[in-house]
């Protein structure tokens, strides 16, 4: 009888074992399920930052712009968010951009933890289309534009 109880005693500290690691698993899993809950909601989140980043785009609101690029942000050719600003802001000024569009109709979210690929943002004007893939990471709770690179 003895031998049984103390059978038991492992068995149950097995099962609380496994219990604790199926519980840690289903958290990573629901941060990486594409249909889970958190991800939707994250999804919906960035969403609507693109949404507002197409109504400065469309507004020619450079430093509406630039609220939503991280400090940290590098570009295609290395450039920071100051050199992206400075560009905007000369764009706007040449009349470059006047009439410019950005579209996120077709744009795939693929979320990764703290990290987000967003693509294709697609810029069309008299110069022609552009489309981009960037990638977002979460600062302190916010989203914020990390990097882009041109895709075609």
């Amino acid at each position: 009888m003895k031998k049984s109880h103390v059978c038991r005693i492992p068995l149950i500290v097995l099962l609380l074992i496994l219990f604790a690691v199926a519980a840690c698993n289903e958290q990573v899993r629901t941060d990486v399920e594409p249909g889970s809950p958190a991800v939707q909601k994250e999804k919906a989140v960035i969403a609507q930052l693109l949404t507002d980043l197409q109504n400065a785009f469309a507004s020619l609101n450079v430093d509406k712009m630039m609220t939503f690029y991280s400090d940290d942000y590098t570009g295609r050719h290395g450039q920071g968010k100051e050199d992206v600003r400075q560009f905007v802001k000369q764009m706007i000024d040449q009349g470059a951009l006047a009439g410019s569009k950005m579209n996120i109709d077709d744009i795939d979210i693929d979320i990764d933890g703290d990290n987000a690929v967003v693509s294709p943002v697609q810029y069309t004007s008299g110069w022609g289309r552009m489309n981009i893939e960037n990638t977002l990471t979460k600062e302190n709770g916010t989203w914020k534009l990390i990097s882009g690179r041109q895709v075609f």
